[in-house]
């Protein structure tokens, strides 16, 4: 199977035209312009689909405890006011419901999910200011054991 010539495209054209500037055509890119060597210009350089990075590095284990610890702050940060809101709906609902409306199991069953709603709002907010802390004490060891 043959292709078609593209002797005279206006691509070729302006090709040769670039070729005939001086340039040769290895170093010519598109439409006739100088090519970049793009493995000066930047401050990536990829090795095999691994990219290495020229001003400081983050190992893997490094990287993977920050993940860790940021989604655990994540999660708290969520939980603690939903957990709030339980605890708020429920103490609202349980001192405007009159006293013989509930049977005293039934009474005492909502009082505890109350409790433990409201213990683990409390908590939730601690984990969270714990972990955020964390995380920034393990930034900060890996600046400081950076050289700049």
């Amino acid at each position: 199977m043959t292709q078609p010539s593209s002797a005279g495209s206006p691509t070729s054209a302006r090709i040769s035209a670039g070729t005939s500037a001086g340039t040769s055509s290895s170093d010519t890119g598109t439409a006739g312009r100088p090519s970049r060597n793009r493995s000066t210009s930047t401050k990536v350089t990829h090795l095999g689909g691994v990219r290495t990075v020229k001003w400081y590095s983050v190992s893997a284990q490094e990287l993977t405890s920050l993940v860790a610890l940021q989604g655990l702050a994540t999660f708290f940060a969520a939980l603690g006011p939903f957990m709030a809101g339980a605890w708020l709906s429920t103490k609202q609902a349980l001192e405007m419901a009159p006293a013989d409306a509930l049977s005293p199991a039934i009474r005492g069953a909502w009082e505890t999910f109350c409790t433990i709603s409201g213990w683990s709002a409390v908590t939730s907010g601690g984990l969270f200011v714990l972990f955020c802390a964390i995380n920034g004490l393990h930034v900060w060891s890996i600046y400081r054991g950076t050289k700049h």
